[in-house]
């Protein structure tokens, strides 16, 4: 009998606190992070096949290799050498969305492949070890300047409060999403593609250069967005979401300030498009510069800002708040 294992990864949503994950941060001064997945995926497809001398992965570009020193995806390559894996196979890895976009995908690439290599082996690993070991693969095996709280909020799903103390380790605290905020999250938010694709390494270097030496104008910054966490953990908390987009806002505000590029004046030009047709928040998720922008805005003003946007052919990325994190069904054919 034959196993088809699918697994997937959701991809994540940072409210506040972003960049305080990042190790040049938090080993000084600690770092918090709020955000939540969504119901869009990096899903996985492992077909075991033991009787074939080769191992195939279809993807943006398609692999065909016998020794993992053949794979030219560096990601692929270290997620199958962490895992362990003994038996050949064919594998088919899909995405709801494009990379380099701000929605933590390479996070949500190494989950996915990770869990679903480790359902087949049968070898139990938990949702934050499985964090750990994709979050590992990024900093201290590629060597990215980037924190850990995709490779949680993508494993855990849900709705997450992380602390990260200087040690780099991570407190966990779920929140539960009341009536309203629930209904804010999935009806109120909106994620939209600008089009442009980024690469969240350059600006997180930049960022940690500024920090290792302490500039002083950088370390205030982080500062304030970091205290932006404790505002909108209260606000969900008393299920209060008419103050997330004021949050949003302010959060936006800061970024800008740490993450100037060429794409400013088109996310500006975006930016005063969504608040005049009615939103009350607006923010760029990652490390800036492009990829999603999350609006948020009343039902009345929701339809007038997508047709506005649409005009500039900016679409809509559809989404709910994902409670189950990565998941993986093993089938029997």
């Amino acid at each position: 009998m034959s196993r088809i294992i699918i697994s997937k990864a959701p991809f994540r949503i940072s409210l506040a606190g972003g960049g305080t994950d990042i190790f040049s941060w938090c080993s000084k001064y600690g770092g918090q992070v709020i955000g939540f997945s969504i119901d869009r995926y990096v899903i996985t497809t492992l077909l075991p096949r033991n009787f074939q001398s080769h191992n195939e992965v279809s993807l943006e570009n398609s692999e065909i290799f016998t020794e993992v020193s053949e794979i030219n995806n560096e990601y692929l390559s270290l997620a199958i050498q962490k895992s362990a894996i003994r038996n050949n196979f064919k594998m088919s890895i899909l995405s709801d969305a494009p990379s380099k976009s701000g929605l933590g995908g390479s996070a949500a690439f190494l989950n996915s492949i990770i869990y679903a290599f480790k359902n087949n082996e049968q070898t139990p690993i938990t949702k934050c070890a499985l964090a750990e070991l994709s979050s590992s693969i990024e900093i201290d095996d590629l060597m990215r300047p980037v924190g850990k709280q995709d490779h949680y909020l993508s494993s855990l799903g849900g709705v997450n409060l992380l602390t990260f103390d200087r040690d780099n380790h991570v407190d966990i605290k779920k929140i539960e999403l009341k009536e309203k905020c629930l209904n804010y999250f999935n009806g109120n938010m909106m994620l939209f593609f600008t089009n442009i694709r980024r690469s969240a390494g350059k600006v997180l270097m930049r960022q940690s250069d500024q920090i290792n030496h302490y500039d002083s104008a950088t370390i205030h910054i982080m500062n304030e967005i970091k205290e932006l966490v404790k505002p909108m953990h209260d606000a969900i908390t008393s299920d209060n979401p008419y103050d997330i987009g004021r949050i949003l806002k302010e959060h936006w505000k800061l970024k800008k300030m740490l993450s100037k590029n060429d794409a400013d004046e088109m996310i500006s030009q975006l930016m005063d498009i969504c608040y005049k047709n009615g939103a009350d928040g607006f923010k760029i998720l990652g490390a800036g510069g492009g990829g999603f922008i999350l609006v948020s805005a009343a039902e009345e003003y929701k339809s007038k800002i997508k047709s506005e946007l649409r005009k500039f052919n900016i679409h809509e990325l559809e989404f709910k708040v994902d409670f189950s994190g990565t998941t993986a069904d093993v089938i029997s054919i």
